[in-house]
């Protein structure tokens, strides 16, 4: 296992306690969504084998080793993916659709993995653990080359915009109703 792929285990073994240190329906979600679950998980070039499963006491366990280069990918994104899901600038279901999440698995797998991903991202702002964990993550996981959309309070406000693909010549001209005389006589 690479020293990325060593550190990315670790987290993922503090984000599995972390969803299950506070109970309720976000710890239920994650026993329901991955116990008793293999999976590969591929992020950039790091590349782990999960197999996920309760103990007696119904506690998650999970077990992470270095993946089988012939593992069929279970899910498999970017770390720029990522953050973009966790900041809000994308949905979960825009990067599925347009192929930058890929994730294989049966319908009921997947929708139990959409909710329980969409319940963690909605907790996390609240979690003063879940927001550690994501800024080791943001700080120590290299970020791309290409640069990021700047916040929406941060961009410049564009005006007229549709106004640019209307020709001149239809900006100029006037309607020859324009002049006419209204009803009764009078100018409008």
């Amino acid at each position: 296992m690479s020293t990325r792929e060593a550190q990315l285990a670790d987290w993922l073994q503090r984000l599995v306690a972390l969803l299950q240190a506070g109970g309720g329906t976000l710890a239920q979600q994650l026993v329901a969504a991955v116990a008793g679950r293999g999976a590969l998980l591929v992020l950039d070039d790091a590349q782990l084998a999960l197999d996920a499963a309760t103990n007696g006491s119904g506690v998650l366990e999970l077990h992470i080793t270095a993946a089988e280069a012939d593992l069929p990918e279970r899910c498999a994104t970017t770390a720029e993916t990522l953050r973009a899901i966790v900041d809000g600038r994308r949905l979960l279901d825009a990067a599925v659709a347009d192929g930058s999440l890929a994730l294989r698995a049966p319908l009921p797998a997947l929708l139990a993995f959409h909710e329980l991903v969409l319940m963690a991202i909605a907790h996390g702002p609240r979690d003063a653990g879940l927001r550690q964990l994501w800024s080791e993550f943001d700080a120590a996981w290299p970020h791309a080359q290409s640069p990021s959309c700047a916040p929406i309070g941060a961009q410049a406000a564009l005006h007229g915009g549709l106004r640019r693909f209307v020709p001149e010549d239809v900006q100029r001209s006037r309607s020859p109703l324009a002049g006419a005389p209204g009803p009764m006589g009078a100018a409008p």
